[in-house]
């Protein structure tokens, strides 16, 4: 609930005492994204298991500092090869937003409310 201010949840589910316990966290995309969880599941993973043999977590070193990361992107974008993008992205991005579904959307049914959910199971 980002108009709340929670944007993090934690909760344990207790399995008694002859199974293992589960660890449930939600993040809201506002606080964590998408790729960062890449990086995130194994540290937590990793602090869990050092925390359940009763050692303290000790995180692997940050390769790449956010800092080193940001100076490299600002080199990248300033490479030929990536301003011979520039137009074929300006093209993507130039038309009307694509239409989802057979028509137009109509505010008062497709609503977050009013849909629905399909669930399949795929053989491995």
């Amino acid at each position: 609930s980002p108009a709340d201010g929670a944007v993090l949840q934690v909760v344990w589910f207790d399995r008694g005492p002859d199974e293992p316990g589960r660890l449930l966290v939600m993040v809201h995309h506002f606080a964590v994204d998408g790729v960062s969880w890449r990086v995130l599941v194994p540290a937590l993973a990793d602090a869990w298991r050092a925390a359940s043999a009763g050692r303290d977590a000790e995180p692997e070193p940050v390769a790449t500092s956010f800092r080193g990361w940001v100076r490299r992107l600002v080199e990248e974008a300033d490479q030929p090869s990536r301003r011979e993008e520039l137009e074929v992205w300006r093209a993507a991005l130039g038309g009307p937003d694509p239409v989802i579904g057979a028509g137009p959307l109509d505010p008062s049914l497709d609503t977050y409310g009013s849909a629905g959910s399909v669930t399949l199971r795929l053989p491995a």
